[in-house]
């Protein structure tokens, strides 16, 4: 019989005052189940580390989300970085124990709890909701969402669930699809995550191979990683109304009266959020080159009566 919330209190393995609780010893992580993270990042690792700072101050957490085991004790659905910084405080010696009821030279740390309620591919859509958008991985989310469409979900439905829109669960979808050679270029810190998308829907298999060539000319141009303005197309075209272009794609548009060369960017405008964003520069060639994200100036589509004349 598998064991239950209920069975796991009688037996001991589950404590119950103001909140359930379960010994640290007797809380497993599933292998393969925790995608969203990647473990042998130093960032993550610093994460661990400021958790635990918190915690030695003094800080509180809610409680992880488990199942009960069928080996004994409880698997984590959320709360794998909780996990880690209480075995880190443990190791260190801060983490409270309390003497066992039946024998007190038995020192016990009793991690709060609560059950989770869902099937699997609800505990795998639940490291995406739970995960603070700045802490956001966006390769460890293309992994979880592309998961969930092999348990026959769409798109819309993870948006509907996640909270996200449609668009964005795309991106991540597309950046999950691309190689290993993109992949480790995001983790590198020498293209964005959504640049890297761009050229992983523009490119394919090839988008490595592009990334890595426009890398090698940013940095002969003293940048560090790969910029929009690196990649922009040779070309521009007029963007009137329902003509979006492709993110990326150069346009005309109006900005404060003034005719701009400019893209569209995937990245959501704050709190338009309905609309799309577009970014410009006003000289190419001045100190501030590529893209940037204070400069977006014009929220909508532009309308001209007539094709405006800009020489190149």
């Amino acid at each position: 019989m598998h064991p239950t919330f209920k069975s796991m209190r009688h037996d001991g393995t589950v404590k119950r005052g103001e909140a359930n609780s379960v010994r640290l010893e007797d809380i497993h992580e599933r292998p393969g189940f925790n995608i969203i993270r990647d473990y042998d990042s130093p960032k993550y690792q610093e994460d661990v580390d400021a958790l635990v700072a918190y915690l030695e101050a003094g800080g509180t957490v809610e409680a992880l989300e488990v199942l009960p085991r069928a080996e004994g004790g409880v698997w984590v659905v959320q709360g794998h970085t909780r996990r880690f910084a209480y075995r880190k405080m443990d190791e260190r010696g801060t983490l409270p124990r309390t003497p066992n009821k039946d024998n007190p030279e038995i020192l016990e740390a009793w991690i709060p709890v609560k059950p989770f309620v869902g099937n699997d591919a609800e505990q795998l859509l639940r490291q995406a909701t739970s995960t603070k958008r700045a802490e956001v991985d966006p390769l460890g989310l293309g992994r979880v969402y592309n998961k969930l469409l092999g348990f026959g979900w769409t798109a819309q439905q993870i948006a509907e669930r996640s909270g996200e829109k449609v668009a964005t669960i795309q991106r991540y979808l597309t950046l999950a699809s691309g190689n290993t050679d993109v992949h480790q270029m995001v983790k590198a810190g020498e293209v964005k995550p959504t640049i890297a998308a761009q050229a992983v829907k523009a490119h394919g298999d090839k988008a490595g191979e592009v990334l890595g060539a426009a890398l090698v000319e940013a940095k002969a141009k003293g940048k560090t990683r790969v910029t929009n303005a690196v990649l922009k197309p040779k070309g521009w075209r007029l963007c009137s109304d329902g003509d979006l272009p492709e993110e990326g794609i150069e346009c005309l548009i109006v900005a404060n009266g003034v005719v701009r060369i400019a893209a569209r960017f995937w990245d959501n405008p704050n709190p338009e959020d309905n609309y799309q964003p577009y970014m410009y520069w006003d000289d190419p060639n001045t100190q501030h080159g590529g893209w940037e994200p204070d400069e977006v100036t014009h929220w909508m589509p532009a309308k001209w009566p007539a094709v405006p004349v800009v020489e190149k």
